[in-house]
Order: structure tokens, then C-alpha cells, then sequence
């Protein structure tokens, strides 16, 4: 009888020490997106929250081509990505769409010099309101040799604006 509650005793203590951890994914994972610069509809200035980690310039400084903060952001469907060259680049851009787990190609081409605004509309391929809300992120890289030089930032895109 001793041995018995002796081993009961050493069953609890080992037991009550043993924590139970769960490592399950929580329901809504987070985007990995935060924080974006706001632009109205007119142009890339800023006229709200300025991320100052968006649309930095691309280094090294031989590289003359510019991104600006895509506008209008936020969008609901349309924005346009401006960029300028003072030369002739081979440029690639995509789309991470984090929320609809796609990547979106944008542009692969050799651009010249001059200011270019290309529209992007995040609803096409989408029926009424099946696109996810939240942010993506809009990667840019001029590629030279077998090097890439890349500049990012982030647009919210939401079903209805104010």
C-alpha cells in the first residue's frame, strides 16, 4: 500500500510539472503588411501617415529611376504606380498580394527615359466584393548584369471609401 501512494505521489508531482503547450496558427494570421503612405487621387504627394519605410529610393545612385507613393492609396479597386528614368533600365514589378495569396505581375520590360504612370486595378479577375481587403505590397527592381535593386511600398485596398 505505501508503494502504491508512493508511485501515486511521483505520478503527481511529474504530471502537475508538465506544462501543455498548443503551437495552433491563430484563426486570422497577420498581415505581413503594415503601415502606408496616403496619397489622394491627384498624385503621388502625401497627405496623411508618410511610411518611411515605403518607396525609398534605389541605391546605388548610378541607377537614375524613381518610384513614387502609388495613388490614390487607399484604394478601392485602381491606383496608379508612377515612375521615372533618365535612362534606358530593364525593370521588373509585382504585386505581393498577401491577403488573396497571389502574386501579381505588373511590368517586365526594358523602360526609356521619361515619366510614366501606369494604373493597376486590384479588382480584375474578381467578382462583387470577393476580393479581400487589406495591404499588398508593390515590388520595383531595376536589373542590371545579374544584380537587382529593388524599392517596395505598401497600398491598402478596401471595398468602399468615404
Amino acid at each position: 500500500m505505501k508503494l502504491q501512494i508512493a508511485l501515486l505521489f511521483i505520478n503527481l508531482v511529474i504530471f502537475s510539472g508538465c506544462k501543455h503547450n498548443t503551437t495552433e496558427p491563430p484563426s486570422t494570421p497577420q498581415d505581413p503588411y503594415t503601415g502606408i503612405t496616403v496619397t489622394g487621387p491627384d498624385g503621388p504627394a502625401v497627405i496623411g501617415n508618410w511610411d518611411q519605410s515605403d518607396w525609398l529610393r534605389i541605391v546605388p545612385s548610378s541607377i537614375q529611376v524613381w518610384v513614387s507613393p502609388a495613388f490614390p492609396n487607399p484604394t478601392d479597386g485602381k491606383f496608379t504606380m508612377q515612375y521615372e528614368s533618365y535612362g534606358t533600365d530593364s525593370v521588373i514589378a509585382y504585386i505581393d498580394d498577401w491577403p488573396n495569396n497571389k502574386k501579381i505581375p505588373v511590368l517586365n520590360q526594358t523602360i526609356t527615359a521619361g515619366v510614366v504612370n501606369q494604373v493597376i486595378d486590384l479588382t480584375a479577375g474578381y467578382g462583387y466584393l470577393q476580393r479581400k481587403e487589406g495591404i499588398v505590397r508593390l515590388f520595383f527592381s531595376v536589373v542590371r548584369g545579374n544584380k537587382s535593386y529593388t524599392t517596395y511600398g505598401d497600398i491598402e485596398y478596401k471595398h468602399y471609401l468615404p
